[in-house]
């Protein structure tokens, strides 16, 4: 057998070694293949037709039938040996093709690639572009291609895979999916990596890299392909306001404009709708018939509830969380920094909560989709902390969610108040009457004010203390102040919204450590657990590994004063904020080792040691790095959950 031969054979065998789902992804791979000396030919089926045929042979009789225009019809044989005929079905919009075999008859679609002119094949390229949220210059290879040649029978799969990552073919598959009667929520999170490249770019460093430099070029293609369906593409990447910002809207006219205010209105997507406003504001002075529907968005997001299980903010948490997970357990954005992959997670959900109201029922899918992906994505959020530590996990709430985007309207009106016209409009934006409803009233101390979740690795503003607070903390040091909750509470509360004097959590950290760390004894565990969270949040933003260290301990003395199995996986989350005091993954892997060894072996219930190393299992596929660390950990839960 000659050598060339032997390693085919070898390669063969390889493969049927390997789990079903893996194969068809390398051999997929042209590389793999020819590296290999393999060739496949696949098959090709079409919906409810039952024949399946040889995938060459099916596309050379489709190139012939195009190419003979004296005989519109051609037979072929499929794979079980029964005859059919295909021809063209010219007599039916969109010119497709028609399948015979027996008494069925089929409509199939057209294959633009195989047609015999150059004109015919582009025609159909920039139709099927067109269709798929694409633009003349999206695919330019294809289109050289196309120029010289009809396609191969193996590359019409390829072709067809890209143009069906484009955001109106990936949002036109969800709406069937959502139609059919069931579903798995994996098929509404697409797994093609030039997806997300079209939605929000490629991979980059920092927010304003992004803002100024990517999201730009993104928002004007959206524009170029339809100006008002792409204007409500680009909505759906108001996570930040920068990225609207620093957009060119020229090409959409004034009419779009209101169109776009009262799309918004009528929708459930809450990120478009504060995107809508902070894009309408600007033109409300020269554009008097925005000032209706901004003032509606305006109060439509005030008043969005979020303790309603059916509402829009429980939606949007939903639809993040399952995102977020699911994009964990694909892997496809692992490339891309924690803020870029949010905003890739809140753009996708702003999508599917166009869809998702009017097919199905709101309260269920919430909790279905996060039964689904909830745990995983919420271990994520804190992993990503040392990264982006300004975030927290604990922000995705509801209502946190909705004192974000509070606060978004709330600068969105600082940058216009100026042009705004007097009116209703203004009135509720700016005014502060105590008689009737303003977005004043809707503002919520810290969380409207503190970084959103693109700006987790944002700079903190330049923002002093307020007097009060400063005096405040002046009494931290003093020997005779009782270090109590409210003191700690007051931090807390600051971190993200104030500049904080590292001198003064230098002082908090001394008062602790005054205290014997028994600041908590006399405090019910409620809020005890509030705390503890929140210190090792303020640890995580400011970067302070001492404060984390006084978290630690504070915890353990919780852990052995007041026994709770509930307490552990309530600590692991602690343990992982307060690791975020550690910027550097060798620091960070240490620290966060040291504290979950703490906590698994101190687990004295077999079914909570059991769910602490599942969710060990989960942070380790998240950072790979984190097993080598926690292993000992990892085998003394094992071996104690199965004894």
């Amino acid at each position: 057998m000659a050598k060339d031969d032997q390693r085919r054979v070898r390669a063969a065998r390889f493969l049927t070694l390997l789990p079903g789902f893996i194969r068809p992804a390398l051999m997929a791979g042209d590389d793999f293949r020819k590296h290999l000396g393999l060739e496949v030919e696949g098959s090709v089926f079409f919906g409810a037709c039952p024949a399946t045929f040889r995938r060459d042979g099916f596309f050379q009789t489709v190139a012939r039938l195009y190419a003979n225009t004296q005989n519109s019809t051609e037979t072929l044989k499929a794979d079980d040996g029964s005859d059919w005929t295909i021809e063209r079905a010219d007599d039916v919009a969109s010119s497709p093709l028609r399948l015979r075999g027996g008494d069925s008859v089929f409509l199939i679609q057209p294959y633009f690639g195989l047609k015999a002119t150059p004109e015919e094949r582009l025609e159909g390229f920039d139709d099927e572009l067109a269709a798929a949220g694409l633009i003349a210059e999206d695919l330019t290879e294809w289109r050289e291609t196309l120029k010289s040649r009809t396609l191969l029978p193996p590359e019409i799969a390829p072709l067809a895979d890209q143009l069906s990552a484009g955001p109106q073919a990936v949002l036109d598959a969800i709406r069937e999916t959502l139609d059919q009667e069931t579903f798995e929520l994996t098929a509404l999170v697409p797994t093609e990596l030039a997806y997300y490249e079209r939605l929000i770019g490629k991979p980059v460093s920092t927010l304003p890299e992004l803002a100024e430099q990517i999201a730009p070029t993104v928002i004007s293609r959206f524009l170029a392909w339809d100006t008002l369906e792409g204007a409500r593409f680009a909505l759906a990447l108001s996570a930040h306001a920068s990225i609207l910002r620093h957009a060119d809207w020229s090409s959409v006219e004034a009419s779009q404009y209101a169109d776009l205010m009262n799309w918004a209105l009528e929708s459930d997507d809450l990120i478009s709708k504060v995107g809508a406003v902070e894009i309408g504001l600007p033109h409300v002075a020269k554009a008097p018939e925005l000032e209706a529907p901004l003032l509606a968005l305006a109060k439509q997001i005030c008043s969005a509830d979020a303790q309603d299980d059916g509402g829009q903010l429980r939606l949007l948490t939903a639809m993040f969380m399952l995102v977020e997970g699911e994009l964990l357990r694909t892997g496809v954005l692992r490339e891309y920094r924690p803020f870029q992959r949010r905003l890739a997670s809140l753009a996708h959900a702003s999508l599917l909560i166009r869809e998702v109201p009017s097919r199905v029922d709101i309260a269920r899918f919430s909790r279905l989709a996060l039964k689904a992906r909830a745990r995983n994505a919420y271990l994520r959020s804190h992993i990503d902390l040392r990264l982006e530590s300004r975030w927290l996990p604990d922000s995705v709430d509801p209502t946190r969610l909705k004192a974000e985007l509070i606060g978004r309207l709330q600068n969105a009106v600082e940058r216009s108040a100026s042009d705004l016209p007097e009116g209703p409009l203004r009135n509720f934006l700016t005014g502060n009457s105590k008689d009737h409803d303003t977005l004043s009233k809707h503002i919520v101390f810290p969380f409207s004010y503190a970084p959103g979740p693109l700006e987790g690795d944002a700079p903190p503003v330049e923002n002093p203390l307020p007097p009060q607070v400063r005096e405040f903390l002046d009494k931290l040091p003093s020997d005779t102040m009782v270090l109590e909750p409210k003191s700690v509470i007051a931090l807390i509360n600051l971190q993200g919204v104030h500049t904080i004097d590292p001198i003064y959590l230098e002082q908090a950290v001394k008062r602790i450590e005054a205290a014997g760390h028994r600041f908590t004894a006399s405090t019910d565990d409620a809020t005890v657990k509030t705390l503890l969270n929140g210190l090792a949040g303020v640890a995580s933003t400011t970067r302070n590994p001492a404060l984390a260290e006084q978290v630690r301990i504070l915890c353990r003395k919780r852990r052995y004063e007041r026994p709770d199995a509930d307490f552990s996986h309530q600590e692991l989350l602690i343990a992982l904020i307060g690791a975020a005091a550690h910027a550097e993954l060798e620091e960070w892997l240490k620290f966060a080792a040291a504290w979950i060894e703490e906590i698994a072996f101190a687990i004295s219930d077999k079914a909570q040691a059991g769910q602490m190393l599942n969710d060990l299992n989960v942070l380790c596929v998240i950072e790979p790095q984190l097993r080598s660390s926690i292993g000992r950990s990892m085998a003394g839960l094992e071996l104690f959950a199965r004894a």
